[in-house]
């Protein structure tokens, strides 16, 4: 081991972070312990609250330590050399130790004192850089977090490089509060593309593959480390929540961009969206909404937001663009970049492509990829919009079915993410600690909006496979939304969730859209979803409408059926859920004055009329 003395500036007993005025320093005497092992080497102030290692990996072969040494390092720290030096004295027979003159206590925090530490390994060399008055500065307040998550950043920021010679780990009985604040920040800044933890990378497909690397390593480091368990259930779900919307933008800018995804299948179309023309460009719209209603204070997101405004200068609208008479419209001396303390310069050649033009797509996904979710409730905003309109509506006429091909991407990249690594998280989808971003009301809403709305693209003919594909996508999602609201409610009684009213909903809302695609000729989408459910009244609803000639729902204008094949329908059901059904189909027959079908029944079946 080995004990290094220099002098530092330490904060004085009288300075708090929290001052007005800055922090007052104070020269002092730091003594700093270096401790090399079969493995690693330790880092301990003997006078403070510092403490630090570095870990080896165990490789085969595994790396001897032969010796190690502290230098001066005058290019590195920028210092002047003075009359103080570092005293280094050793017990360890391999240490090879020089004498270092330090420079004197600089006036922080203008200037600082760095060593440098070389440590000899039988299959290399690793060079650590020591900043003492970095160490001297560390106080047992902000000690403990800091240093959780000093590991935790680097195991993200180095983890995935393949000849990293490092083994990241705690090196004792981590506290569970600093693992709490610290993997909550490093989630936080992965996913609001914070320079120091993310690339800026020219390609946004790299960019967003670096921002959901850096928070699979921060699971993996955690799981590693087997301190799962000591993260709470509500930040648990924070940082899968995190994980799934990095998913969710992967998934929709390559849909947008007409490049592959790895998140989930994406239909190749003919032109990418992003070569598409402005005003008809149903993600770009709903960005330019998003961009102007968050400016406004009002917007389709309650949750507070930590930076406003997307654009770095300029407006991001053109002029043709077909939202221009929405009633929440910024007026042109309004500053929609917010104040300048509050922009994040872009990335000028990501984001402008060196033509001094915002892409307002790309900035969105950089810095507000947490409300990815807002999209969806956007680009409902833009189709009602549209075709609120004759002239626009023949202008763009697929403005439903992009805005329709969003919202599926968008939520299907996130749950098939969801699906693959839920249990990483230690979750439980059966026992959810709140409703999930995919299933918040305001999506649903929208999408149900959307669903509609692609139905009358052909009126009551055939739909074309396109759209036939994404509403059955809508329909399914839209199921799976209300199905995780009612285990949700269930489990969250006490939250004030009205889990009858979210049954209720679900119930109108899942019968509406089956009958649709039933009324399109989707019919064989429709009953698989009401059997998943079991929803015996929807199967009978189901059945009798596609028996009628118009496939519309069965009532008094619209009573003739085949019986022939309505008969075939109620009996596989009757088989397949057995008196259950049986007796939904009789009060079902009951309520639309048909009393008299009961009594048809075969004999076999007496036993329940009775």
């Amino acid at each position: 081991m080995a004990v290094v003395q220099t002098t530092a500036a330490r904060p004085s007993q009288g300075s708090a972070e929290n001052d007005l005025v800055s922090p007052q320093f104070e020269g002092g005497v730091l003594t700093l312990l270096i401790t090399a092992f079969h493995g690693g080497v330790v880092f301990s102030d003997l006078d403070g609250s510092f403490k630090d290692h570095l870990y080896l990996k165990r490789t085969q072969p595994f790396p001897l330590p032969v010796g190690y040494g502290l230098v001066a390092n005058r290019a590195r720290s920028g210092l002047p050399y003075g009359n103080t030096s570092a005293r280094v004295s050793s017990s360890s027979i391999n240490l090879q130790s020089s004498r270092s003159h330090m420079g004197p206590p600089p006036l922080p925090p203008q200037q600082s004192h760095i060593g440098q530490l070389v440590y000899m390994t039988s299959l290399g060399v690793v060079s650590v850089h020591i900043d003492f008055n970095k160490i001297a500065g560390v106080d047992k307040n902000s000690g403990g977090p800091n240093q959780v998550r000093s590991v935790m950043e680097q195991a993200m920021l180095y983890g995935p490089v393949a000849d990293n010679p490092f083994s990241f780990r705690f090196s004792s009985n981590v506290n569970a509060g600093n693992l709490m604040i610290a993997a909550k920040q490093l989630s936080e800044e992965a996913i609001s593309s914070n320079s120091k933890l993310v690339q800026r990378q020219l390609g946004l497909s790299t960019h967003l593959a670096d921002r959901a690397s850096r928070l699979q390593w921060l699971i993996t480091f955690i799981n590693e480390n087997e301190v799962l368990n000591r993260l709470n259930v509500s930040l648990r779900t924070t940082l899968a929540k995190d994980a799934e919307k990095v998913a969710a933008a992967q998934g929709v800018w390559a849909w947008y961009d007409g490049s592959s995804s790895g998140s989930a299948p994406i239909p190749v179309t003919s032109l990418p969206l992003r070569v598409v023309e402005k005003s008809q460009n149903i993600l770009l719209q709903a960005v330019e909404i998003y961009q102007k209603e968050a400016e406004s204070g009002g917007g389709v997101w309650s949750r507070s937001r930590r930076r406003s405004g997307l654009q770095a200068g300029g407006m991001i609208r053109g002029p043709d663009s077909p939202v221009t008479d929405l009633e929440s419209t910024v007026g042109e001396d309004d500053d929609i970049a917010g104040s300048p303390g509050d922009r994040e310069p872009p990335d000028d050649e990501g984001e402008t492509n060196g033509t001094g033009y915002v892409d307002p797509v790309r900035l969105f996904f950089r810095s507000k990829l947490e409300e990815i979710g807002a999209l969806i409730p956007c680009s409902m905003k833009v189709v009602k919009n549209v075709v609120g309109s004759y002239e626009k509506t023949k202008a763009w006429p697929d403005v439903r079915t992009q805005a329709g091909r969003l919202a599926l991407v968008l939520l299907d990249s996130a749950s098939a993410f969801r699906r693959r690594h839920l249990s990483t998280y230690g979750l439980d989808p059966d026992k959810p600690h709140e409703i999930p971003w995919t299933a918040d009301p305001r999506i649903l809403e929208a999408c149900t909006y959307i669903f509609e709305e692609c139905s009358r693209v052909t009126g009551d003919g055939m739909l074309t496979a396109e759209v036939k594909e994404i509403m059955q996508g809508l329909a399914t999602v839209i199921c799976e939304g209300y199905r995780e609201q009612l285990v949700t409610a269930r489990q969250r009684v006490a939250a004030g969730i009205d889990w009858p009213a979210v049954q209720s909903k679900f119930g109108s809302v899942r019968r509406r859209i089956w009958s649709i695609l039933v009324q399109h000729r989707a019919e064989s989408h429709a009953f698989k979803l009401a059997e998943e459910y079991t929803d015996h009244r929807a199967l009978i609803d189901l059945s009798y409408q596609v028996s009628t000639k118009t496939r519309k729902p069965y009532g008094p204008n619209n009573n003739a059926v085949d019986k022939q094949s309505l008969t075939k329908k109620l009996n596989y059901y009757a088989d397949l859920f057995k008196d259950q059904f049986s007796f939904e189909l009789y009060h079902w027959w009951i309520e639309h004055q048909m009393a008299s079908e009961i009594f048809k029944e075969p004999t076999q079946k007496q036993a329940i009329v009775d």
